[in-house]
């Protein structure tokens, strides 16, 4: 089992339909928060809440006005001082590592499902999941 991101097949990674709906999902939340399209451990977290939701547990229904003013207190968005490394899925590092996390929870072969990924951003980002 991989350890860190940089030794993961990215590119055989596989997915289940919902877990691919949420990366679309996630990537036009943040170009509708003006965060140009880079994939953060936000825009995944409010893709759950508001379209692609974990089977297994009850999250609290909400609308896209009170995911930004969330985004707003918590995440300000892109950072125009700073830099960032992303992958060419425009994703950061944090969420390579949530990836890497679900998929260490899946049988080898298997899709990373999206009750995995939840699970993931929950261990990896609790005070963001808790915020929400």
């Amino acid at each position: 089992m991989s350890e860190t991101t940089q030794d993961v097949e990215w590119q055989k990674l596989r997915w289940d339909e919902e877990c691919y709906k949420l990366k679309i999902h996630a990537r036009e939340i943040s170009k509708a928060l003006g965060h140009h399209e880079i994939i953060r451990t936000i825009h995944l977290l409010f893709a759950m809440l508001l379209d692609v939701r974990p089977k297994h547990e009850k999250l609290p229904v909400v609308d896209l006005q009170k995911l930004q003013e969330i985004a707003v207190r918590v995440d300000a968005g892109p950072y125009e001082d700073t830099a960032a490394i992303l992958s060419p899925g425009q994703q950061t590092p944090k969420v390579k590592a949530i990836y890497l996390h679900a998929m260490q929870r899946t049988m080898p072969q298997s899709p990373i499902k999206i009750d995995d990924l939840w699970r993931a951003l929950r261990q990896l980002e609790p005070c963001l999941v808790e915020v929400c």
